[in-house]
């Protein structure tokens, strides 16, 4: 498609065009074909600065001002048309919002073209994008005078986008005019990757007494918004050895503290901060070095809104996810979705006595692990996915029995433990994958809010951090805290049995309940706790979808138990519809699929559960498959999970009707394309 373009275009060479194809910008003339394509595709339901200079010669094209490879070419444009949005016979037609288009007629120089990408320009003093070079890219051209940093590969694996401070004299420092000193409202934010949590600051000015310094910095246990020795903090916190954004804002009364766009903390401060240089990588004082990788640090003269910080920090890939954090996420899987895919395949691990019900969902933990859920089993099932093998770990009392149901689903919170949904479980489940001998069944007690049976299946993390779990049979949903153990009940009171099965995160920062025996889908906003509303068409039958998985456009796919359609949720659009099985391939009546999984391919499978049948969702083309086989047995998993290999564990479940040897399926998706870590981990996947 088109985005903009101008000049002659029945003339070879004679005009000058920017637009999308196969998800990558690129620079086109007629005649000419594509002179330049970006070598990574853009992010759909984002903003992206695009830009295309030419000097006479030279073509660049710079995507939110990264230039790509420069081509030598011979343009002879002429003034006879302005086009946005369309080829000049209508043709490839954009799709999607256009802004500030702007024409030069020079061609700009690449530290002008960074700068013109630059988000939230306006109050910005000070700007190191660190994208090759030290320079202040806010234009007031205050460069950074550095000590002993090297440039290393940034966040999302580009090289020379960050540095790298070495704990002991790493410094970066400039003469930052328009400082913000005594009261006057300031922001101050970063990308941090620490090495170790000794006490270290990130960044700060001012004078090294009470109340007159500003900075963040953090120690073992606190991320701090500094004022010197008054201070805003919060606890509690996974910090080390991954990207996070961080942010302080002050407004002459009112001290902010952010991770990852979502508030922490706030107070209220009489800070009066005193002039210095500006610091980065050590207190004003010359004490706290930073020991660790940093990017992208700015300086507002003003306090910015919280949807303006959410902008800013618009790409970490851990299980703490707000709407716009779907942004990079999603770039990752439209690149691993471009490298195509082969066939599908299974194997199997693990052999079980088939006891019934065994296992319910599961979660994979950073350390290429897989904990299965015990649902009546009396043990928790460890898939090791870096060796394929399995083992048990036993529960402890009371829940150390074969017979009573027990959890359904988990969640990989932000904490980096594990949390089990209780299902008949008077308490919650709580694995730390560093020490699997401290299994905790007692911390989170829920008999205090509902001590019936069938409470809640699957759950989901939110945009704020918090675990929320989808009411089965309880009357609402469960909301964990897993920083302070806090148990609440959000959302209207809803009536009936079984009513949701799994949850899932959308980019708009809602979560959605899969109906199961309610007749609407649900969904709430995760970041307020706010608009709890059901939504789309109305379905009246029984046991209708278990499980879903959101999808490269973002939206949600649900699979079916009985039903014979997937569910497909619009997120933009707050809309259902149905995408109907193939009528040539005979299912089970119940039981069809549990769960889903997307794979790097951009196919979502559906887990066979009483189904001989894997179900395969491409979502570009809005069709199903059922073409592969992995043989008939009655409820033999429920739920998978997709490993760091790219493989996904079917989670064995099991029927007490069939005495066969349960195992864990390991399907082979095919995809030749991977994720990256973090987003494997991530709320958006990594759930049941």
């Amino acid at each position: 498609s088109t985005i903009f373009g101008y000049g002659n275009y029945s003339t070879a060479a004679g005009n000058f065009i920017i637009g999308i194809s196969n998800h990558k910008p690129y620079v086109a003339s007629t005649g000419l074909g594509f002179l330049q394509t970006s070598s990574s595709p853009a992010i759909l339901k984002d903003w992206t600065h695009l830009c295309a200079s030419y000097d006479g010669k030279i073509v660049i094209l710079y995507v939110n001002g990264m230039a790509e490879a420069p081509v030598i070419t011979s343009l002879n444009t002429t003034f006879t048309k302005l086009l946005i949005g369309k080829a000049d016979a209508g043709t490839n037609k954009f799709t999607g919002r256009v802004d500030d288009v702007k024409v030069y007629n020079t061609a700009l120089s690449a530290e002008q073209i960074r700068m013109l990408s630059t988000k939230v320009p306006d109050g910005l003093i000070a700007h190191y994008d660190f994208k090759g070079n030290e320079r202040d890219m806010s234009g007031f051209g205050q460069h950074l005078n550095t000590i002993n940093v090297t440039a290393v590969n940034g966040r999302l694996g580009v090289s020379n986008t960050a540095y790298s401070f070495n704990g002991v004299d790493s410094e970066m420092v400039s003469n930052v005019i328009h400082l913000p000193t005594s009261n006057k409202p300031r922001t101050l934010c970063t990308w941090m990757n620490p090495k170790s949590l000794t006490s270290q600051t990130l960044s700060s000015y001012g004078s090294p007494l009470n109340s007159k310094g500003f900075g963040l910095s953090f120690d073992s246990s606190n991320l701090i918004g500094m004022g010197f020795a008054d201070d805003v903090v919060f606890n509690k916190l996974s910090l080390l050895a991954h990207w996070s954004h961080v942010c302080l804002s002050y407004d002459g009364s009112i001290a902010r503290l952010y991770k990852n766009g979502i508030e922490l903390n706030n107070a209220t401060k009489t800070w009066m901060t005193g002039s210095s240089q500006f610091q980065i990588g050590f207190r004003m004082d010359g004490q706290e070095y930073y020991s660790g990788l940093m990017q992208d640090v700015r300086l507002y003269s003003r306090a910015l809104n919280s949807g303006e910080i959410a902008s800013l920090s618009g790409e970490p890939y851990f299980s703490e996810i707000g709407p716009s954090f779907f942004n990079a996420f999603q770039k990752d899987l439209l690149y691993s979705y471009r490298q195509g895919s082969g066939s599908v395949s299974d194997s199997s691990t693990g052999s079980f006595l088939n006891g019934g019900k065994l296992w319910s969902g599961g979660v994979l933990a950073p350390n290429g692990k897989i904990y299965a859920m015990p649902f009546r089993a009396k043990e928790i099932l460890v898939i090791n996915t870096n060796d394929q093998t399995t083992y048990t770990i036993a529960l402890p009392a009371p829940y150390n029995n074969g017979l009573t149901e027990k959890w359904s689903g988990g969640v990989l919170a932000k904490n980096g433990k594990i949390y089990g949904i209780p299902y008949d479980a008077s308490h919650v489940l709580i694995i730390d994958y560093n020490n699997e001998t401290a299994i905790d069944v007692v911390s989170i007690d829920v008999s205090g809010i509902d001590t019936g049976s069938n409470k809640w299946k699957g759950g989901s993390v939110g945009a704020n951090g918090m675990i929320y779990c989808a009411p089965y049979s309880s009357s609402q949903i469960l909301k964990i805290n897993p920083d302070t153990g806090q148990l609440s009940l959000v959302g209207p009171t809803m009536a009936g049995l079984g009513k949701y099965s799994g949850a899932t995160l959308a980019p708009n920062g809602q979560i959605y309940l899969i109906p199961y025996n309610s007749s609407r889908v649900f969904t709430f906003d995760s970041r307020s706790e706010g608009f709890f509303i059901t939504m789309g068409g109305t379905y009246t039958n029984l046991n209708k979808w278990s499980g879903a998985a959101i999808g490269l456009d973002g939206d949600i796919y649900a699979v079916p138990d009985t039903e014979s359609s997937v569910l497909k949720i619009s997120t933009d659009s707050q809309t259902t519809s149905l995408l109907a099985l193939p009528g040539s391939v005979v299912l089970p009546a119940s039981g069809k699929f549990s769960g889903a999984v997307l794979a790097p391919n951009g196919k979502i499978f559906g887990i066979p559960h009483s189904s001989g049948k894997v179900l395969s969702i491409d979502v570009f083309t809005q069709t199903l498959d059922l073409s592969y086989s992995v043989g008939l047995a009655p409820k033999k998993w429920e739920s998978g999970i997709l490993s760091f290999n790219g493989i996904i564990y079917a989670i064995p479940h099991g029927d007490g009707f069939d005495i066969s040897p349960l195992n864990v399926l390991m399907l082979k998706t095919g995809a030749n394309g991977s994720f990256i870590p973090h987003t494997r981990i991530s709320a958006y996947l990594n759930k049941f």
